[in-house]
């Protein structure tokens, strides 16, 4: 029987002289097997860097005890078909005395075989993990739309996106929703990605901590740092912060496994009425600095996408990603509400 039990595990290598002499090097290369319905897929025990992509995107590893993983096996005489055999086995004995839950989409068994090339060959099998093949969490974003009013000028604050899709073009400020141990609201989210976008610091006036889990809120207020660097008057600028929108993205967001980098996002402005201080894109840019998953910063004068209410296509900024014209056009519609 190849499979060493409980804690001879590592004992294989170490009493096997041939693994540890220098004349004689021990090669590793990794392997995966897909079971499902307790049968194996195709296309078999093969080398991971020969596999395509495994059915669904994420592996879920839902326990990790040393009993399930870490086993060894000698493995110097079998076959291809032993060592399936050996871990279909293997698999199988965990899910009939419920130590191991077999996934939905199935379960990916990723090993590694340790061989010699000495006089004698020797070869072993080892079980890296066991993990629930899963579909990836739906992807959540928040997005932050600025706006200054200068004197008669409207101005709009983004970024340039450093990363596809749409790199290289401007964008609204945004980042992803935490869904792990929490899942962040959006106005939460939003805080915090605007200070990493575009170092402007906006302040809850309230406990932020009280915003992460609510997810209805329609307006909150601000307050705003970063343009006394414009004019010692503006050190910090009272204003509120609105919801929105919350729209589906388009299938520019599309992956090639037939998810989405993000399914939907929600939509904040913020609008800041300085009409007696004189700026343009030039000293705007002063205020701003992208981050780390920004390219640059990307202002633009929307003075006639404003006035016309209703923009058409060449009064908006040249989006990279399609959805943001949308969210941009209803930004404009609400601010317009503002003004009145």
């Amino acid at each position: 029987m190849f499979f060493l039990h409980g804690g001879k595990n590592m004992k294989f290598l170490q009493k096997n002289k041939k693994f540890r002499e220098p004349s004689s090097p021990f090669f590793v290369k990794q392997y995966g097997l897909l079971i499902k319905n307790n049968k194996i897929q195709k296309p078999g025990f093969t080398l991971i860097k020969k596999r395509k992509a495994v059915s669904a995107p994420l592996i879920e590893l839902k326990q990790n005890r040393l009993d399930l993983f870490g086993q060894i096996w000698d493995i110097t005489n079998a076959k291809e078909d032993d060592i399936e055999s050996i871990l279909l086995d293997f698999y199988k004995s965990l899910t009939n005395s419920g130590k191991y839950y077999p996934g939905r989409y199935g379960d990916w068994l990723q090993c590694t075989i340790i061989s010699n090339n000495g006089e004698n060959e020797l070869r072993a099998l080892k079980l890296d993990f066991i993990g629930q093949l899963a579909w990836i969490k739906p992807t959540l974003a928040a997005d932050l739309g600025i706006f200054i009013k200068s004197g008669a000028r409207h101005y709009f604050v983004g970024i340039v996106r450093k990363n596809p899709p749409g790199q290289g073009a401007p964008a609204i400020i945004g980042g992803i929703l935490n869904t792990s141990e929490m899942l962040d609201s959006p106005i939460y989210t939003m805080l915090r990605e605007v200070r990493e976008e575009s170092n402007l610091s906006i302040t809850y006036e309230g406990n932020l901590e009280s915003l992460r889990e609510n997810y209805s809120i329609p307006e909150i207020p601000v307050k705003v740092h970063g343009f006394e660097r414009i004019s010692k008057d503006l050190s910090e600028i009272s204003s509120n912060i609105y919801y929105i929108t919350t729209i589906p993205t388009t299938e520019q967001e599309r992956n090639a496994d037939g998810t989405k980098r993000v399914y939907m996002t929600t939509a904040y402005a913020l609008y800041l009425d300085l009409t007696q201080y004189k700026m343009d894109e030039k000293s705007l840019k002063k205020i701003f600095q992208a981050g780390d998953d920004a390219q640059d910063m990307a202002i633009f004068d929307v003075t006639k996408a404003i006035i016309k209410g209703k923009p058409a296509e060449e009064d908006l900024p040249p989006f990279g990603l399609k959805h943001h014209k949308d969210l941009l056009r209803k930004m404009i519609e609400f601010y317009l509400h503002l003004l009145k």
